[in-house]
């Protein structure tokens, strides 16, 4: 009865050649058969509020998708609702290294467990997960963002929000506004930009850091047994550091960090970690 988005059959077009693709509907197989006359598309996997004698929040028809699915790995649900589909499905119990894919307005989104890879937008929603395998990227507004570990690349940009992160792989790139960015642990490059928000990187150990802020302090610290090569710069701010600073580059028979801080009017402080 009703007509598919706009988008719809373009994108189911792009799916089919690669991925099997299923329909989660909360009606009646009839009244869903007058809405799938207007996609040109068989699914492989259709399940409606009549089969499961249910009605989404309730978890019966991804519990009925995954008892379908079986085994397989790498399923993913697509949904504009947030009450009605993307918070059942997280909280079900979903597969170990599950990838996850969001965008919300004002809801949270929470993760337990072990996750393949996270991709999320939020508007006002906090984002919060304990592991990520794979890559990271999170976009919030006025939202906190907090990731215990991440085994990949990460990339986050906030405005108003927070962002807390633990132990982070690969590459690290985040912006924010007024926000603070602190990371625990950094195994890879990192790059971070704020306007009045604080950084604090706990520890690096080797790569090219880059550190800008216009008002914000920043302290990093380097790991025992890293040389760096340190460019820091404070404006009207206090600059510190518990290393010898200097222009030239330490011997490479060592991890070298080459570090470049740099604040307007916050101070700037070069740790050991």
């Amino acid at each position: 009865r009703w007509s598919p988005y706009q988008e719809t059959n373009a994108q189911l077009r792009k799916f089919v050649s690669t991925f099997e693709t299923g329909l989660v509907s909360n009606i009646d197989d009839k009244l869903l058969g007058q809405t799938r006359s207007h996609i040109p598309h068989d699914f492989d996997l259709v399940v409606t509020a009549q089969q499961v004698r249910s009605y989404k929040p309730d978890p019966a028809h991804f519990k009925e998708c995954a008892r379908r699915i079986g085994g397989k790995s790498g399923w993913v649900h697509i949904a504009s609702g947030y009450d009605s589909d993307v918070e059942p499905c997280l909280k079900m119990k979903v597969p170990e290294g599950t990838k996850v894919q969001f965008e919300g307005a004002s809801a949270d989104l929470r993760g337990r467990g072990h996750f393949g890879a996270l991709e999320a937008d939020s508007a006002s929603g906090d984002v919060e997960f304990d592991d990520v395998g794979g890559d990271a990227t999170v976009n919030a507004a006025s939202g906190d963002v907090a990731v215990r570990s991440i085994d990949g690349a990460a990339e986050v940009n906030t405005a108003s929000g927070d962002v807390e992160l633990g132990r982070v792989g690969g590459d690290l790139v985040a912006k924010a506004a007024s926000g603070d960015v602190n990371v625990d642990d950094a195994g890879a490059s990192v790059k971070i930009r704020t306007a009045s928000g604080d950084q604090r990187v706990g520890g690096v150990t080797a790569g090219r850091v880059e550190l800008q802020s216009m008002s914000g302090d920043i302290t990093v610290g380097i790991r025992q047994g890293s040389n760096v090569w340190v460019d820091a710069r404070a404006m009207s701010g206090d600059l510190s550091s518990e290393l010898e600073l200097g222009d030239e580059q330490p011997p490479e028979d060592a991890p070298l960090v080459e570090l470049r801080a740099a604040s307007m009017s916050g101070n700037v402080e070069v740790v050991r970690a």
